[in-house]
This record gives C-alpha cells, structure tokens and sequence, in this order.
C-alpha cells in the first residue's frame, strides 16, 4: 500500500508560519512504540539563508555532530533504524527518567528542522517548534482509537506524551485529568488522581504512555487526553526560567471507527501563551470518520461554537476535551473549511486535526496523521523558505496535498 505525505505537506504550510518554528535552538525528545514496528529514521535541516550557517547536532548522551549548510544545500542527518535509536525508545522506559536519547540542535543563524520516519507502510513526521515551542503550561492529545463514544478494539496501540528539559533541576508536573484506577499509564499503574512530579536535568526526557489492547481500550484510550504539564518550582508554581518541550504522538492510532488501517499520528506542541481561541480547519481527502477535530480545554466553562452559530455546541471545563466529527466541515471535499472559536481570548484551546488520504485521492483508513493546529492570528506572517525534500522520508518518495 502506497503512504501518503499528506502529514507532512498541510502541517508544514499551516502550522510553520504561526507558531515562527524557525528558530537558532531546537529540542528533541525521542518518540516511543510498543510494536517495533518504527524503521529509518531522519533530521532534516533547511534555511532560508543563502549565507553559510552552522549548525551543531548534540546528541544527548554522546557526543556532537557540526558543519555548515545554506539554502540550497540542506541537510539530511541519518539517525538509524528500528525501537532502539537516539531518537526511538522503547515504551517500557517510560516513566522513567532518558538521560541519553534527543537532540538538541543549534545554529548560528535561524533554521528549521523537520523529524521524519518510516514505520513499515506508515510514516511519522513532526516540525519542531524551536523556542516557540518552550514553555511551562501544555495540554495534550492524540489519535483516539475510535469516536468519542465508541472505542475500536485492536492491539498494538500506544500513545504517548515525550518531555524534554532545557535546564537543570526542572521539575516536571503533570495531571491526567480523565485517566482513573482502571487507566494503565505505562509503569505507573491505575491513577490515583496525583499529580505526577519528577526532576530533570538539561537533555533529560521523560515519557508517558498508555497501551490500549483488546482488554483495556475503553479505560486507556483517552487516560493522556487533556493532560497538564507543567514545568514548575518546588512550591508547584509555574518557573518561567525551566520551559520544557513537549511532543505528543501516537503508533498504530486511528480516528476511525474501524480497525481496518492505522498509523502514525505525531506532532510537537507549543505551551497556552501560543494558542488561541479561533481556528479554521480545512479538511483534507478522508471521510467523515477521521477527517476530524480534537479541541482541548485549559479553562472552566470553555464555550465551544462551530461556524457561524450562536449556540455553543458543548461547554467543557479544564482538561476537557471535545472531537468534532468531519460532518460539521463546510462540504465533503477537499479544501472545505470549519471555523472553531470559543467565546474569548480568555478562553484558549489547544487544537489537533485528524486527516487521511491515500496517493491517488482515495479515503482509506490506512492513511492518516494528527497534527497540532495554529490558531487565527495576526502575527501569522513568516514566509517559508524553505522545508527540505518535503516529498520524502529517506529514499522514500511520497505524494499529497498542500494546504496554505
């Protein structure tokens, strides 16, 4: 089966403007799966500067590669293959504190830098955010295995959220507002409700995940939806001085409500000071049941309203979380739009899109990706220049759709 890029193409011409991830400093936690199923994997860097800039790759834990590239002759830093690399690790190291995974790549002018992997006939990609995406305050979520309502049954899937610290003695927080007793967070067991707290030193990273097989898909699926991470002094108040990275991601998900076709569904996000309270989604080739929108809370009575209506389609409180099924797009087709918006500023939610298509424009369940979504903002106005081999994984040609 043919895998698209689609992920790759409309996260870059959406996402990358807002969020300004071109950048001089960029974080890279590793990502996790439980299936071995994660292949070659690969860093591509790109400028828009036709000056020389260089660039350092420090790899946590060992030592660090340099060199000099511009815009016409970006970089593309081979990492290895398989669950066992700088950039994988497997998922019973989570919960536990990474002292030698991650990068954290430099330069000395501002580049962009793109993840990338193969996963068998999935593919995974992620831009980083840059110091855009550092801070102390972020809410997460994934690919949900199904609808809000109806869980699909399969093994093999896992989701995760993979920390990074930028300084010394961070101190991590993190609640899981809808994970409970019955929620299995990999190596941490049924949830009590506490918050989670660990130490960290610069590089370091920590994981959390959950599996959802057969037996636990209903009680796991949605245990790191609306999740809080915090970076936080020893009187649990936010420390501005530590920002923290955070990638959310998931291996072998799904939006659909079949377990026909899954894949790789991964993306870094930026904390709450980045996000905002109006979005436009512009749908992709996929039906209905993944062309879809997942809006996250981070306050009490967060009114959620859909195109041009004045009745609040639902009211969620901190850490709720809300899918909109691809129904409420404008139209069926590709390029059809539905506009989000809360009642104020004072109100942000943290977004992410679920999309899907296959090389010849077809719908089918085995092509899909998530991807966190910018809102409406007049800062918007960064032009790309330019995203390296953006067809490409490796030696892997792919086809898509740009969306702009």
């Amino acid at each position: 089966m043919k895998k698209s890029f689609l992920l790759i193409l409309l996260f870059i011409f959406n996402a990358n403007c807002l969020f300004s991830q071109i950048s001089k400093v960029h974080y890279i936690p590793p990502v996790t799966s439980n299936s071995g199923s994660i292949a070659d994997q690969y860093i591509y860097l790109s400028t828009p500067s036709e000056a020389d800039v260089d660039y350092d790759i420090q790899i946590i834990g060992g030592g660090t590669i340099s060199g000099t590239f511009n815009n016409t002759s970006p970089i593309r830093y081979d990492i290895g293959n398989g669950n066992n690399t700088q950039l994988t690790v497997n998922s019973n190291l989570s919960a536990s504190v990474i002292n030698n995974r991650g990068y954290i790549i430099t330069a000395s002018c501002p580049i962009y830098v793109s993840v990338r992997y193969n996963a068998g006939f999935q593919g995974g990609a992620f831009t980083s955010k840059g110091t855009a995406g550092l801070g102390t305050h972020f809410r997460t979520a994934m690919m949900p295995m199904g609808d809000r309502t109806t869980a699909v049954q399969q093994n093999d899937f896992l989701s995760y959220i993979s920390i990074i610290a930028t300084e010394d003695n961070t101190i991590i927080k993190a609640s899981f507002p809808n994970a409970n007793g019955s929620s299995n967070i990999l190596n941490i067991g049924g949830y009590n409700g506490v918050p989670v707290e660990v130490e960290l030193m610069k590089g370091e990273s920590y994981i959390f995940a959950v599996e959802a097989s057969n037996s636990n898909v209903a009680s796991n699926r949605f245990a790191l939806f609306g999740a809080l991470i915090q970076s936080v002094d020893e009187n649990a108040i936010e420390d501005p001085t530590k920002p923290i990275a955070v990638t959310v991601g998931s291996s072998n998900g799904t939006f659909a409500q079949s377990s026909n076709g899954r894949d790789q569904g991964v993306d870094q996000i930026v904390p709450v000071e980045k996000v905002g309270h109006e979005y436009i989604f512009v749908r992709t080739a996929g039906n209905n049941d993944f062309e879809n929108v997942i809006l996250v809370a981070d306050k009490n009575n967060t009114e959620i309203y859909l195109n041009d209506q004045t009745t609040v389609y639902e009211t969620l409180n901190a850490g709720d979380f809300v899918i909109i099924e691809g129904d409420k797009y404008s139209a069926t087709g590709i390029g059809a739009n539905m506009y989000v918006r809360t009642q104020g500023d004072t109100h942000p939610v943290f977004a992410y899109q679920g999309v899907g298509i296959d090389g010849s424009g077809n719908a089918v369940n085995a092509n899909q990706g998530m991807f966190f979504v910018p809102p409406i903002s007049e800062d918007a106005q960064d032009d790309i220049n330019n995203i390296a081999q953006i067809d490409k994984i490796g030696d892997k040609n792919y086809e898509g759709s740009i969306s702009i």
